[in-house]
């Protein structure tokens, strides 16, 4: 019984699939597109750029240290090139801290020297009033007898002043302004001045071009000078000691016995290394006396 009707379902269904419509039987499949909208998300990427700022360290300017003579007083305060590099970025602190670093052994060699005691250190230096009050670790006041504490007094004060609205100098140990240096009692107890710290200056002190110093042609040579009716001699030579020029000038003295300064401009033909020599023309036998030298290199 099942099996029949079965079978008539299936005859019914073959009936219906062949009906009367002429009409065409639609078997397309529809197609059903799908269209997908893809969202990219834009991704900013920083990066992270680190300067690095390069301190400025200013090169020392000339020092004032002490050079061998053939008079027999010497050795004399001279204007020295630095054979160190600077150490910060103010000039004259800059060039303190070269001072009491001392000379190199080149420098040395040269006949070159400091009568700063080794390890002083600059704590500071505060200018007010065209006065700079340079203030020195315990160092400073140790060793040597007077003409060692009025030598070191005296690079300082020429070092110092050498610098535009600074006219004198007052020391300071460890902070503290002092009267006295050392047990010798050097009298610091004033502002002290180029006009009051000169006696161990040489008779002719060449501070321009200073001794080891590069320069270019034409140049000045100036300084200070204490010699007869205020004239000398200075000559040019090149690295063969050849002369190259050879003149005279006078130092403008306020009275006998006080230095007073001179300057020139010279234009020697001349290149490479040489030297600057002053020099004062005895009056007893025409020989030289007061004999200073510089070692330069002419640009």
């Amino acid at each position: 019984m099942r099996r029949l009707l079965s079978l008539i379902v299936v005859v019914a269904l073959a009936f219906a699939g062949c009906g009367d419509s002429d009409e065409p039987v639609d078997t397309t499949t529809p197609v059903t597109t799908t269209t997908t909208t893809a969202t990219t998300a834009a991704t900013t990427t920083t990066t992270a750029t680190t300067t690095t700022t390069t301190p400025v360290v200013a090169e020392p300017a000339t020092m004032f240290m002490f050079l061998d003579s053939t008079e027999p007083d010497g050795p004399f305060l001279a204007a020295i090139t630095p054979g160190v590099p600077g150490c910060c970025a103010d000039e004259l602190i800059s060039t303190l801290d070269a001072l009491v670093v001392g000379p190199t052994q080149d420098q040395i060699d040269m006949g070159i020297s400091s009568v700063i005691p080794d390890g002083t250190v600059i704590l500071g230096v505060d200018v007010v009033g065209g006065v700079a009050t340079v203030d020195l670790s315990q160092q400073f006041t140790s060793g040597g007898g007077s003409m060692a504490m009025e030598g070191r007094v005296a690079q300082i004060v020429w070092t110092t002043t050498q610098f535009d609205g600074i006219d004198a100098v007052r020391f300071a140990v460890g902070g503290t302004v002092i009267d006295f240096l050392g047990g010798e009692g050097i009298d610091v107890s004033e502002p002290r001045t180029r006009a009051n710290t000169t006696s161990l200056l040489p008779a002719i002190l060449i501070e321009e071009p200073a001794h080891g110093a590069t320069v270019d042609v034409p140049f000045t040579l100036a300084g200070m000078g204490m010699v007869f009716e205020g004239e000398f001699m200075y000559t040019i030579v090149d690295a063969d000691g050849r002369i190259v020029l050879e003149s005279f000038t006078a130092a403008q003295m306020p009275e006998i016995g006080v230095h007073g300064p001179f300057s020139v401009i010279l234009d020697p033909d001349v290149e490479g290394a040489g030297a600057v020599i002053v020099w004062e023309q005895s009056a007893q036998d025409g020989s030289q006396i007061h004999v200073v030298e510089h070692p330069v290199v002419f640009g």
